[in-house]
């Protein structure tokens, strides 16, 4: 149903971003060409119909040439785009950036101080989670060089893409052991712009999913053979996905209930050992970075804000689009000046109002 109803409207709606004010992230709706829209559904099924009759079944075209017309198009696309655009890191990543530019010479200001709108406490005092795509970055500019653009994490945002796109076909495979579902999900892939596109969006996200898909590759493949080499693979994956994008724990949380249905229906429990190591291995990850640049700046990393103050933020009114970041969680727990109990309780009430 839900489906339907997005369906119907992404061909009467198109929404966009105000160009005036591209911050605001409020969401814009505009009116589409519907007759465009239509004769390009048209279009789509008289093209399978034809495909059909003339019985050019996809079933007989080479996986690999498909997947390799992939990986080309993705990759020139994806690498066009970050020539053409020459974009740069601003808001949250460029705090990224800098941060993993500075610990690369060895400079730990930002893990003391921050903006007047953070009430000149650290960012990573509110966000520490965001400390593993610091280290990653970090790691990029001991290796390359302080001096780089915003390039140097841009590429592996290309070949992340690349990877969540054979993994996507991989799992495709393993589900369904049918070439033409396989087949047809690498041509969808193909004509798949939109991620390419966040390629210059450099925080974390494009790697971070990567991890994930491949993460859930390992977890499909155990269900099936029960190895303990998809184990210990399904582990490292998922933990390093965390690290990079700590909103990946909703794919961690989605993992974990899928493999407790497996341990209850086919009575394994290295299922739910997996269950276990994968939490463990994403928590202590995360904790051993924060804990790792905690002792580098000499810095207290022992605060976040909470999901109690989180929830607060999503169901409170903004000047932005209605359950979307707007500040409250943050400001709630600056207000109070750090006291992540008293934010709770601040949190919590607002939350009963």
């Amino acid at each position: 149903m839900l489906f339907t109803i997005l369906s119907f409207y992404s061909i009467i709606q198109t929404n966009r971003i105000d160009q005036a004010n591209p911050y605001s992230e409020i969401i814009n709706y505009d009116h589409d060409s519907v007759l465009i829209n239509l004769l390009l559904i048209a279009f789509t099924a008289v093209g399978a119909l034809i495909i059909l009759r003339n019985k050019i079944y996809i079933s007989k075209i080479n996986t690999n040439f498909i997947i390799c017309v992939m990986l080309f198009v993705t990759t020139t696309i994806s690498l066009t785009w970050i020539i053409l655009v020459k974009s740069n890191a601003s808001g949250d990543s460029m705090l990224l950036l800098n941060t993993a530019r500075d610990a690369a010479q060895n400079k730990y200001d930002s893990f003391f101080h921050s903006y007047n709108y953070y009430g000149n406490y650290s960012y990573y005092l509110f966000y520490p989670f965001q400390l593993g795509y610091v280290f990653f970055a970090e790691i990029l500019y001991r290796i390359f060089g302080t001096a780089c653009s915003d390039t140097l994490f841009q590429i592996p945002n290309v070949i992340a893409l690349d990877f969540i796109y054979v993994g996507l076909i991989a799992i495709t495979s393993k589900l369904f052991n049918r070439k033409s579902v396989t087949n047809l999900t690498a041509f969808s892939l193909i004509v798949c712009l939109q991620p390419m596109f966040m390629t210059t969006f450099t925080y974390g996200i494009l790697p971070g999913l990567a991890f994930s898909i491949w993460s859930v590759y390992h977890v499909i493949s155990f269900m099936k053979n029960g190895k303990i080499k998809n184990v210990i693979f399904a582990t490292l994956l998922i933990s390093v996905s965390v690290l990079l994008k700590y909103n990946n724990m909703i794919i961690l949380a989605a993992i974990c209930i899928a493999l407790i249905l497996h341990a209850i229906d086919k009575k394994k429990l290295l299922a739910l050992a997996l269950v276990a190591a994968m939490i463990i291995g994403s928590v202590a990850l995360q904790k051993l970075v924060i804990f790792s640049y905690s002792a580098r700046s000499g810095a207290e990393l022992n605060t976040q804000v909470s999901q109690t103050m989180y929830a607060y933020m999503g169901i409170g009114d903004s000047g932005m689009a209605l359950g979307w970041y707007n500040g409250k969680a943050m400001e709630t727990m600056r207000d109070n000046q750090m006291d992540v109990k008293k934010a709770n309780k601040v949190a919590t009430q607002g939350i009963k109002e």
